[in-house]
């Protein structure tokens, strides 16, 4: 769909998973949206991936990074793992990051 987000971001395309009610004049709620880059420009900062989402409908983004004839797919994603440290001179208890 081409659509400029932010400086120098755009969607290039909006991608729909296989649905029966799925219908071109009317396609709905896209499963994610793409955004190419060249292997050689910047990726957007964090601020900026955000304000997309917030443009969008909070639609994933997928990033494709494009060398030559090679294509990378990415996406960023928020994340919670927890993580048990034991403290060394403690015993068994410990933190959780």
């Amino acid at each position: 769909s081409c659509v400029p987000l932010c400086k120098d971001v755009k969607i290039a395309f909006d991608v729909h998973l296989p649905d029966s009610s799925f219908k071109k004049t009317c396609p709905g709620k896209p499963a994610f949206h793409i955004v190419v880059f060249s292997i050689h420009d910047p990726v957007p900062d964090y601020s900026t991936q955000m304000s997309i989402l917030q443009q969008t409908g909070l639609v994933p983004l997928l990033f494709a990074i494009v060398e030559s004839a090679d294509v990378m797919f990415c996406c960023f994603r928020d994340v919670q793992v927890p993580i048990r440290f034991q403290l060394m001179m403690g015993g068994s208890s410990g933190f959780y990051l």
